[in-house]
């Protein structure tokens, strides 16, 4: 006895009319969200269909119908300022970016042309609630030095911060920091840096990134120097740190920390973390 074998209807396309193959009727399948084809899937479907002699010509198009934007997929949306001019004149001004040109993660930049690069800077809630200051007194003479930042650079992939970058920094007071052999005069302060050199936490600094999608990453700084004393207080969902550091001399600055943070020091760099809000 020869029993015929017929596979389960399945659906092809999409939306609330789907085409039943394998029975004799069309009738409204459920209505989906579209979704997107990632390089992977598009891939398979490459090797599936054939791309050798101009194959790809014709099942491309297909493919693209499946795409709810056309085919440009989140690939396409900008993760650096280099990709939001599409290639054209670099222009500085403010754009949308997407962290890791994922269309979930969209965060404000404001492109600024360095040389002739484009590079990235966080626009800040407020520069007086985001400075870093050396606090003059016992070894270090001279007057307060505090330095506020408006907007800080940031890398676009790592989401680090380059601390010793000044361009929208404002920078008051001198003082000499005591140094073998020579002192060194202090005029401004990297960001996320609090020092002090009387044998006592003195040093201040404050991180603000309210009303940004980003917050610092925690354990994020260290005491360092001779003597050093400093602690870092988050609040505000991470979003606010304030710090205080100080010894003879000593400060509180980003890990992994480096030696004597002032002025421009290079190679200070502060992780944050995207947090939409």
């Amino acid at each position: 006895m020869t029993t015929n074998r017929r596979s389960a209807p399945y659906h092809v396309g999409r939306g609330r009319r789907a085409t039943v193959v394998g029975a004799s009727a069309t009738a409204p399948g459920p209505r989906r969200r579209p979704r997107r084809l990632r390089a992977p899937l598009a891939g398979a479907l490459a090797a599936l269909l054939g791309t050798g002699a101009g194959c790809d010509v014709l099942w491309r198009p297909y493919i693209q119908q499946l795409l709810p934007d056309g085919g440009a997929g989140d690939d396409a949306l900008p993760a650096t300022c280099e990709q939001a001019s599409g290639g054209g004149p670099q222009r500085p001004g403010t754009v949308t970016l997407y962290l890791g040109s994922d269309s979930r993660k969209p965060w404000t930049a404001r492109c600024e042309l360095v040389g002739d690069q484009l590079v990235e800077y966080l626009a800040l809630p407020s520069s007086a609630n985001n400075f870093s200051q050396y606090t003059a007194g016992g070894a270090a003479m001279g007057t307060d030095v505090r330095t506020t930042y408006g907007a800080v650079r940031i890398d676009p992939v790592t989401l680090k911060v380059s601390c010793s970058d000044q361009r929208h920094a404002t920078s008051v007071g001198t003082l000499s920091h005591p140094n073998s052999p020579d002192p060194i005069v202090v005029t401004s302060m990297p960001y996320g840096v609090a020092m002090g050199c009387n044998r006592s936490a003195n040093g201040v600094a404050r991180i603000d990134l309210s009303g940004t999608p980003f917050e610092v990453a925690q354990n994020g700084f260290l005491s360092d120097g001779i003597s050093a004393l400093g602690t870092a207080n988050y609040s505000s969902g991470n979003r606010m740190v304030d710090l205080t550091g100080g010894g003879y001399c000593g400060w509180q600055d980003p890990r992994p920390g480096v030696t004597n943070p002032i002025n421009a020091t290079p190679k200070i760099e502060l992780q944050l973390l995207y947090s939409p809000m």
